[in-house]
């Protein structure tokens, strides 16, 4: 059925915020990007592994509704559909500390909830105040559209979402990355590139400190950068398989907090939907995955090829 023919619409707006950022920087944007690819795989199709996404107890009406709600653009069911809102909530999350969609319910002629749509609202246009939310839009928008310029709403329309690290926290990690990453060209140093004056420096002591700060900047969640760490001989491999770890930590971490806080909503909606259900992930690793690389990593009794095998999203 189409939506066009149902009963309902959402009332928060998608407010372009046209700035640049911090966190549109290389080395930022490489960490966000790859906690989305790295997250979840893209789907059944493009992996070896055994995994799925699964209701419990088992609904198609439900099933078919989540499906629809969390990717629109039609994934091949339910377990690719999750994999991609929670890899694309995932990025969100990364850039602004929290991602945000308004619960929208369509009913058809008889009240009957016929579609979910799980709505992206910009997270920065967004403030809670108690069980009311506030969306600010700017003057010349609400101008253009006929519409007021505060919006607001029942705070159980929303689902907000977040990451395992404290927003200020990882506020902080990313803006580091960012400044480190920046290109710095001092005066003294173009003066020896044009045969000036000789005050010593050396392009490689640079690239090493540059590794070495954003080594600093990441290492809570032990990001390696693509792997770039162990490839120039700037960390031992133990300890470059060490950071790896605790990436697939925080990975699995972050997984399994936004599917958690995506049940959470689902007792809602089945209460309004009338069905009840509950994600549940199977063939995905898990932190007890990561307890054990780490054990045998302490022993030495593993080739640490093997010991990453687990963690691989092909």
């Amino acid at each position: 059925m189409n939506r066009t023919d149902l009963a309902g619409q959402r009332n928060t707006v998608v407010v372009q915020a046209y700035r640049d950022s911090p966190f549109d920087e290389l080395y930022p944007h490489m960490l966000i990007e790859d906690v989305g690819l790295r997250i979840m795989p893209l789907g059944r199709r493009w992996t070896d592994r055994d995994f799925a996404v699964v209701l419990e107890p088992t609904s198609e009406r439900l099933e078919e509704l989540l499906s629809q709600a969390l990717e629109p653009e039609g994934r091949e069911g339910l377990t690719d559909a999750v994999c991609e809102f929670v890899r694309e909530t995932a990025q969100l999350v990364m850039h602004y500390g929290r991602a945000i969609c308004e619960l929208v319910y369509y009913r058809d002629e008889n009240d009957v909830v016929a579609a979910i749509e799980f709505g992206y609202v910009p997270p920065d246009s967004i403030t809670i105040d108690g069980a009311r939310y506030l969306q600010r839009v700017p003057p010349e928008l609400a101008a253009q559209w006929e519409i007021a310029t505060e919006i607001r709403g029942p705070a159980s329309d929303l689902m907000i979402f977040d990451s395992p690290m404290q927003g200020p926290a990882l506020h902080r990690m990313l803006m580091s990355l960012a400044e480190v990453g920046r290109p710095v060209l001092p005066d003294f140093v173009e003066k020896q590139m044009l045969g000036e004056e000789n005050v010593g420096y050396s392009s490689t002591d640079e690239i090493l400190f540059t590794n070495l700060g954003l080594a600093e900047a990441s290492r809570s969640i032990g990001w390696d950068m693509r792997s770039m760490f162990s490839k120039d001989d700037y960390f031992l491999e133990y300890y470059a398989i060490v950071r790896r770890l605790r990436f697939e930590r925080f990975l699995i971490q972050f997984r399994d907090r936004l599917i958690g806080q995506l049940n959470s909503y689902l007792v809602g909606i089945g209460g309004i939907v009338g069905e009840t259900g509950r994600l549940t992930v199977t063939g995905l690793p898990t932190e007890a995955d990561v307890d054990t690389a780490e054990a045998s990593l302490g022993r030495g009794d593993r080739d640490f090829k093997d010991l990453l095998e687990p963690f691989s999203m092909r």
